[in-house]
């Protein structure tokens, strides 16, 4: 899925900022986005951002967007969810997740006008390829296993961080 849309003048401490105030503090890469908040990433951004998400699916009726990584994390990695997560955040990844479900939210408010959209997102998966086996496609949302990273934001964070990012973008029809 490709994307292009306009972003507001701000800094990506202040996309992290917003993320971070409503993760629950147990969310797996709540310390990334605090960090991120506090200072860590220093990039000012306005303009149009554009992109593509490798994979859109739909599983149980909610929408879920996916990027495939060959990221070798070390010789001896189990790719378990600690890891995948250290990973994530060295490569600033995270922030890469929530704009691509800022992108899938704006893509669905436009072709699904009548649906909550907010209600359709399941989240981002993290397809660490290196990791996979077989069986770690034949799970459910959520599941932890080897390769694979679910992380499932709360809606209102994507929503509230799209109206943040360019308010002036007119949704559905």
């Amino acid at each position: 899925l490709d994307f292009l849309f306009p972003l507001a003048a701000m800094s990506a401490a202040d996309i992290a900022r917003i993320v971070s105030e409503g993760l629950a503090p147990d969310d797996p890469l709540a310390g990334w986005f605090r960090a991120a908040a506090d200072g860590v990433l220093h990039v000012d951004i306005e303009g149009m951002l554009t992109g593509s998400i490798d994979l859109v699916a739909r599983v149980d009726g909610r929408y879920v967007v996916a990027d495939y990584k060959t990221n070798r994390i070390s010789d001896n990695a189990a790719f378990t969810r600690a890891e995948m997560v250290g990973e994530m955040e060295r490569h600033g990844y995270p922030l890469q997740a929530v704009l691509y479900l800022v992108a899938l939210r704006r893509y669905l408010s436009f072709r699904l006008p009548e649906v909550d959209v907010d209600d359709c997102i399941g989240g981002a998966a993290y397809l660490f390829v290196r990791g996979m086996t077989p069986t770690s496609t034949a799970v459910a949302v959520g599941d932890q296993v080897p390769g694979v990273m679910w992380w499932t934001p709360p809606p209102t964070v994507i929503a509230r961080l799209d109206a943040e990012i360019a308010p002036e973008v007119r949704r559905g029809g």
